[in-house]
C-alpha cells in the first residue's frame, strides 16, 4: 500500500512502497559516480571542449580522448537509469515535462548536425549534450531520495573545496600540473586544473557562494566551520586569478544570495565574508609574492610562508566569524513569517515586522553602498590607496572601455552575424571556431564567442536556445516556487541552486560551460532543483491518479521513456567506445613519431588509418596522416604518398571544409606542383574566408604579379596580362582601406594578429603599378614596404622599383640612392635598365 516518507528537515514528500525494499546496488551506482565524477573529471583539463586548435592536431587529441572516455562511462551509468525509471516510475510522474524538456537540447544538437559546418564537432556536440541530459537525470533520480538530497549537495561543495586546495598546492609548488599557474607579463595567474585563469575564476565563484552559505546554514557547528575555512583560500585564489570579471560577479552573487536568507543570516553572511576578506588582504601581497618565487625557481614554498600562514588566517578568520555567529544567533529573536516574533517566556508579539527585519531591506542597502563604491573607483578616489596593492591595481584597471570588455562586445556583434546566417537550428558544434574569422570586424584570435548564450545560438540555433530556456525557466520557477512555500532557507539542496546559478552568472562573460565538467556541473545541479521543484508539500494521493496519461509515472510512457534512455546509452556507449579506441590508436601513432631519428612511414601510417577506420570524420587524425604522407614523400619521392595525401585532403574537404589548416596543405600542393592558377584559386577562396588574415592577402598580390609576367611573357596575351594586374592592385586598395578600419577602433583594443602592408605585398603591387604606367601610385605603394634594412634581397628590390617610379614621376631620392649603391654596387645598373624599361 502506498504511503508517504516525510523528508524530515521541511517535510518534503516523497513516494514510496511499504514492504518494497529500494534498489541499494543501483542507488549507491547512481551516486557513486556522481561523487566520483565530480572529484575526478576536473583533473583531465576540466573536460574542455576545444574544438578546434589550430597548429600542431595532436593537441585536439589530448582533448577529446578524456570527453570520450567520460562519455564511454555514463553510457553504463545511463543503462542502469534506464532500468531504474521503469522500476520506479512511481517517482517520476511530478517530473514528467522535466525528463522530456531535458531532451530538446540533443535533438536540437541533431537538427544542427544537419547543416554543420564540421561533421566531427557536429557529432562531438551530439554526444555532449545527451551527457549534460544525463546528468540532468542523474542529479535529478539522485535527489528524490531522501539520502540523496542530503548527500550530492554536500559532494557539489566539497568537491569543489578539493580543487581549490589541489590549486593553492600547484600554486606553493608541492605538486606540478601543466598549465595551474602562469605567469605573465603584468602578473602571476592561478588557472588551476582547467589550464584557464577565467574558467578558475568562474569555478571560484561558485567555491565563494557555496561556502559562504554553507557557513551561515549548516546546523552543525563544525560543518559550519569548516565551510568557513574555505573562504579565505578561495577568495586568495579568486584574486591570484587576476580575473576582472569574476572580481565584478562576486558582490553580484553574494547580494543575489542575500534573498535566499532571512536578516539574521543575511548579517551573519556579510559577517563570514568580511571576516574572510580581511584574512585575503592580510595573505595577498606575500602570498603573490611567495608565488613568483617558487616559479622562478622551480622549487617548494617553505613551510611557513605558504601554508602556515594561509592555513593560520584561514583558521583564525572561521574561528572569530563561527564564533561570533553562535553568539549572535544565541541573542536575535527569531522573527516568524508576518512579523511575528518570540520574546523571553515563549510569549508571542503580533505586531508588523519593522523595517529592518525585513528580508529586502538589507540587499536594498547594500545595493546603494555598491552604487557608492563603483562611484569612488570610477572617480579615482583617494580611499583606494588604503588597499594593498595588488588589489588597489586590479580595482584601478577595471574599465569598461579596456580592452577585454570592448573585445567581449565585438565578439558578441559578430556572434549576431553569424547567426543571421544560422537562425534557425545554427552551424553546428565547433561552429564559432571555424565561422569567426569569416565575420570578425577586425583581426583578432578567439576560439570561444565569450558568452554561453551566444555560442549555443551559434552552434544549435534559436531551437538550442529556447529548448534551453524552457528547461531552465520551467526548472526554475518550480524550485523558486517550492522553496518559498516551504520556507526552506536552510536545506542543502540550495547548493544546487547557488552553484548553478554562479556558473551561468559568469558563463554571460567568459566561456566556462565550454568545460563539459562545469557544464554537467550546472545540469546535475537543475536536475536537482527539478526534484525539488516537483514536489508539493500536502498533495494527497488523490493526485497521482489524476495523472494524466503521457505521465512517465505510468506504465506505457514509461517503458518508452526508458526504452529510449537506453537507445541513447547505445549510441554514447557504441560511439565512446571506437572514439576511445580509435584515439588510443592515433595516440600510440603520435607517441611513435617522438624520439625517433628514423620513422617508419608505412607502419606509422597504418596505425593512423585503423584510427581513422574507428573515427572516420575526425579533422585532426586526417592532417596528421597527410602531414606524415607528405613527409613519406619529401624523403623517398614515391608518387604513392603523394597520392594518398591527396586523397586524405579530398576526404578532409568533406567533412572539414573550413578547415584553415586544409586550406594551407591544399595550397602548399600547389606551390610545390607549380601550380599558378590553381593556388590563385585557393587564394581567393582564403580571401572569402579569412578577410582579416594579411598572409591571404599577400599571396593573392604576389600571384597576379607572377600571372600577369606569365600571360605576358610566355602567352603574349596583354588583355590578360592586364586584367591580373588590375585585379591585384584593386585588392591592394580594398587592403588598404581594410588596414583604415582599423585606424578607427578605440585606442585600448588589442588588434591581434599583425595587419600592415608587407614588404612582398609592395613589391608586388609597385610592379604592377609600374607596369600599367602609375608612377606615383607605385612609389606610394613601395615606400609603404620599405623598413631601411637595405642589406636584405627584397628591400633592395623595393627601393630599386621606388627609385624607377620616382624618376618616371620627375622625381628623386638621392640619399636612398646613395644608400642602395654603397649596399650593392650593381643596383646604378639595375636602376637605368628598369627605368628605360618597356613593358
Amino acid at each position: 500500500m502506498l504511503t508517504e516518507h516525510k523528508y524530515r528537515s521541511r517535510g518534503l514528500a516523497v513516494p514510496s512502497r511499504r514492504g518494497e525494499e529500494r534498489s541499494v546496488m543501483m542507488y549507491g551506482l547512481l551516486i557513486l559516480f556522481a561523487g566520483l565524477y565530480l572529484l575526478a573529471a576536473p583533473f583531465q583539463r576540466g573536460l574542455f571542449l576545444a574544438a578546434r586548435v589550430e597548429g600542431d592536431p595532436r593537441v585536439n587529441l589530448s582533448y577529446e580522448l578524456p570527453i570520450q572516455s567520460t562519455l564511454l562511462l555514463i553510457s553504463f551509468v545511463m543503462l542502469a537509469m534506464a532500468v531504474y525509471v521503469w522500476k520506479y516510475r512511481d517517482q517520476l510522474g511530478k517530473h514528467t515535462a522535466a525528463v522530456i524538456l531535458v531532451w530538446l537540447l540533443p535533438v536540437s544538437a541533431l537538427c544542427s548536425y544537419f547543416q554543420a559546418v564540421s561533421l566531427h564537432y557536429g557529432f562531438l556536440l551530439i554526444q555532449v549534450q545527451v551527457l549534460y541530459a544525463a546528468m540532468f537525470l542523474l542529479g535529478l533520480l539522485i535527489t528524490l531520495h531522501p539520502a540523496g538530497r542530503k548527500l550530492l549537495p554536500q559532494f557539489v561543495a566539497f568537491s569543489s573545496y578539493a580543487i581549490v586546495v589541489y590549486g593553492l598546492l600547484n600554486l606553493f609548488g608541492n605538486v606540478h600540473y601543466n598549465g595551474a599557474v602562469m605567469v605573465e607579463s603584468y602578473g602571476l595567474r592561478l588557472s588551476s586544473v582547467f589550464q584557464y585563469p577565467n574558467a578558475n575564476a568562474g569555478f571560484l565563484l561558485l567555491v565563494i557562494a557555496c561556502a559562504a552559505y554553507g557557513a551561515v546554514t549548516a546546523r552543525n557547528q563544525w560543518v559550519s566551520l569548516l565551510h568557513a575555512v574555505m573562504l579565505v583560500p578561495a577568495l586568495l585564489s579568486l584574486m591570484l586569478t587576476l580575473s576582472r570579471g569574476a572580481l565584478l560577479m562576486l558582490p553580484l552573487i553574494l547580494w543575489l544570495l542575500l534573498f535566499l536568507l532571512p536578516v539574521s543570516r543575511q548579517l551573519l553572511l556579510l559577517l563570514h565574508a568580511g571576516a574572510a576578506a580581511i584574512g585575503m588582504l592580510c595573505l595577498l601581497t606575500s602570498v603573490t609574492e611567495t608565488a613568483l618565487t617558487v616559479q622562478q625557481h622551480a622549487a617548494p614554498a617553505p613551510l611557513w610562508p605558504s601554508w602556515g600562514m594561509l592555513l593560520g588566517a584561514s583558521l583564525a578568520a572561521a574561528l572569530v566569524s563561527v564564533g561570533l555567529q553562535h553568539v549572535v544567533l544565541l541573542r536575535l529573536p527569531k522573527l516568524r513569517p508576518g512579523g511575528d516574533a518570540i520574546v523571553a517566556g515563549g510569549e508571542q508579539e503580533h505586531k508588523p515586522a519593522p523595517l529592518w527585519s525585513r528580508r529586502w531591506t538589507l540587499p536594498a542597502a547594500l545595493a546603494l553602498l555598491g552604487a557608492a563604491a563603483v562611484f569612488l573607483a570610477a572617480s579615482d578616489s583617494p580611499l583606494l590607496n588604503l588597499l594593498p596593492r595588488t588589489l588597489e591595481q586590479r580595482i584601478r584597471s577595471i574599465d569598461f572601455q579596456q580592452h577585454s570588455v570592448l573585445e567581449r562586445g565585438v565578439f558578441y556583434m559578430d556572434s549576431l552575424k553569424i547567426i543571421r546566417d544560422y537562425p534557425v537550428f545554427g552551424a553546428g558544434g565547433g561552429a564559432w571556431s571555424a565561422l569567426y574569422p569569416t565575420y570578425q570586424s577586425y583581426p583578432y584570435t578567439s576560439r570561444q564567442a565569450h558568452n554561453f548564450i551566444l555560442q549555443l545560438w551559434v552552434e544549435q540555433g534559436t531551437a538550442g536556445v529556447l529548448a534551453f530556456l524552457a528547461l531552465f525557466l520551467y526548472t526554475a520557477i518550480r524550485y523558486i516556487r517550492a522553496i518559498s512555500r516551504l520556507g526552506a532557507w536552510q536545506e542543502p539542496h540550495l547548493f544546487y541552486a547557488i552553484a548553478a546559478g554562479a556558473l551561468l552568472l559568469h558563463s554571460a562573460i567568459d566561456f566556462d560551460l565550454s568545460f563539459v565538467y562545469l557544464a554537467s556541473v550546472v545540469f546535475l545541479c537543475l536536475g536537482g532543483m527539478a526534484a525539488i521543484g516537483g514536489e508539493r508539500l500536502g498533495e494527497s494521493s488523490a493526485t497521482d491518479k489524476r495523472v494524466r496519461r503521457w505521465s512517465v509515472g505510468n506504465a506505457k510512457p514509461a517503458a518508452a521513456y526508458s526504452v529510449l534512455l537506453a537507445a541513447a546509452a547505445i549510441f554514447v556507449l557504441i560511439t565512446g567506445a571506437s572514439y576511445v579506441s580509435g584515439g588510443r590508436t592515433m595516440q600510440s601513432a603520435v607517441n611513435s613519431l617522438s624520439g625517433q631519428s628514423e620513422i617508419d612511414v608505412k607502419e606509422t601510417a597504418g596505425l593512423m588509418q585503423e584510427a581513422l577506420r574507428k573515427q572516420p570524420d575526425n579533422p585532426g587524425y586526417m592532417l596528421l596522416l597527410m602531414n606524415l604522407l607528405e613527409l613519406g614523400y619529401e624523403q623517398t619521392k614515391d608518387e604513392r604518398f603523394d597520392q594518398e595525401a591527396g586523397n586524405w585532403m579530398a576526404q578532409l574537404q568533406r567533412v572539414e571544409p573550413l578547415s584553415k589548416e586544409l586550406l594551407e596543405a591544399r595550397w602548399n600542393r600547389a606551390v610545390r606542383q607549380q601550380d599558378l592558377d590553381q593556388a590563385l584559386t585557393i587564394a581567393d577562396e582564403a580571401l572569402g574566408r579569412f578577410p582579416w588574415d594579411q598572409t591571404m592577402y599577400e599571396r593573392a598580390m604576389e600571384l597576379r604579379f607572377q600571372l600577369s609576367e606569365k600571360e605576358r611573357l610566355e602567352h603574349h596575351d596583354q588583355a590578360a596580362a592586364k586584367r591580373h594586374r588590375t585585379l591585384g592592385t584593386e585588392l591592394f586598395r580594398q587592403f588598404l582601406l581594410k588596414r583604415k578600419q582599423l585606424d578607427d577602433m578605440p585606442k585600448t583594443i588589442n588588434l591581434g594578429k599583425s595587419f600592415e602592408v608587407t614588404p612582398a605585398m609592395a613589391i608586388s603591387t609597385g610592379q604592377m603599378l609600374y607596369i600599367e604606367g602609375q608612377y606615383t601610385e607605385a612609389a606610394a605603394a613601395l615606400k609603404l614596404g620599405m623598413d631601411g634594412r637595405l642589406e636584405e634581397p627584397i628591400q633592395q628590390a623595393i627601393a630599386r622599383w621606388y627609385l624607377a617610379a620616382l624618376a618616371r614621376a620627375g622625381k628623386a631620392d638621392q640619399e636612398l640612392l646613395g644608400k642602395l649603391v654603397e649596399q650593392n654596387k650593381e643596383e646604378q645598373n639595375l636602376l637605368e635598365q628598369l627605368i628605360h624599361a618597356q613593358f
